[in-house]
């Protein structure tokens, strides 16, 4: 079975979508976690489909050798999406396609992926997502994505769910990881911290119960953590600073003294200034966004982080 996996941002409903680049869950991209499940589960030839591959998928992966697979990066705009996978699938020699999104993730295994030939459409869905929409993750014969007609991703994500509805097979999963919006990727750091997904093997070690490091973490003595968090290699913990719960700091970060972070990720390479009270925030060197308002910071906010 071939996977085709398409990388654009879906529809978020008003918040804003995160491109690959900005989507770390807890210790790397979100994109590898995708990635490595899928290898798990016996898939080793994979298609990315989407914008700005070449800055972005491409980079992290390379040509997939290193796992013993083949990767194959389809650029295009998010308007010629139907017809780039249209024109893979014909290209595609299996039978039958999984059609997955990179900002879904599924503890997908290889038996999820067996099907029958009676079985043109296979769901994995969750039911605690209280959605009827679909998750991300299908399995469908090539020749229907052979004939696919529709123009963008909107539509064929809705025709897929309606394929579903009237001829699939329902697989439930356990659980869904989102990395779609701002909120959604706290939301699933949230529950990776606090091991709802035990499936995910994370770097760094426990030290003490609840914080995990990774290498070369320099914590000063006045600083307080409260797990579950997670430090990344080569971060510097300031005078005074409160980590926790809740959070993560990218490798390479630095958090100036006084400063306390709840329920935040602080992306890698940022320094982050004294004096900051950080809740439900996602943070990089450009810009602070409280996800609780869906919206950036004012200007004057961004100034308090840089590149380090």
């Amino acid at each position: 079975m071939k996977t085709f996996l398409v990388t654009d941002a879906m529809p978020t409903g008003g918040c804003v979508s995160l491109g690959l680049q900005d989507a770390f869950l807890v210790d790397r991209p979100f994109l590898l976690h995708v990635v490595e499940t899928l290898i798990a589960a016996g898939q080793r030839d994979i298609t990315f489909l989407g914008s700005g591959l070449d800055e972005t998928a491409r980079p992290w992966l390379g040509d997939g050798a290193r796992w013993g697979c083949e990767f194959e990066y389809v650029d295009c705009e998010p308007s010629r999406l139907a017809s780039s996978v249209r024109r893979a699938a014909s290209e595609a020699r299996a039978d039958h396609i999984l059609l997955g999104h990179a900002c879904r993730w599924m503890p997908i295994t290889g038996e999820h992926l067996r099907c029958s030939n009676d079985e043109l459409f296979v769901d994995l869905h969750v039911a605690s997502e209280g959605t009827e929409d679909w998750q991300g993750w299908t399995i469908v014969p090539r020749e229907w994505l052979e004939d696919l007609s529709t123009c963008d991703w909107t539509e064929t994500s809705a025709l897929v769910r309606e394929l579903n509805r009237s001829a699939g097979v329902e697989r439930r999963m356990p659980t869904l990881l989102d990395a779609n919006s701002e909120r959604s990727l706290l939301r699933s750091q949230w529950r990776v911290l606090h091991s709802d997904c035990p499936e995910l093997a994370l770097y760094g070690r426990e030290l003490v119960p609840g914080i995990r490091q990774c290498r070369n973490v320099r914590i000063h003595r006045t600083a307080r953590l409260q797990g579950p968090i997670l430090l990344g290699d080569d971060v510097w913990i300031g005078k005074g600073v409160e980590i926790g719960p809740g959070t993560v700091i990218g490798h390479g970060s630095v958090i100036d003294r006084d400063t306390r972070i709840e329920r935040s990720l602080v992306m890698p390479r940022t320094l982050v200034d004294p004096r900051l009270h950080l809740v439900d925030c996602w943070v990089d060197a450009r810009q602070v966004r409280n996800v609780r308002v869906a919206g950036a910071a004012p200007s004057s906010i961004w100034q308090l982080t840089s590149a380090v």
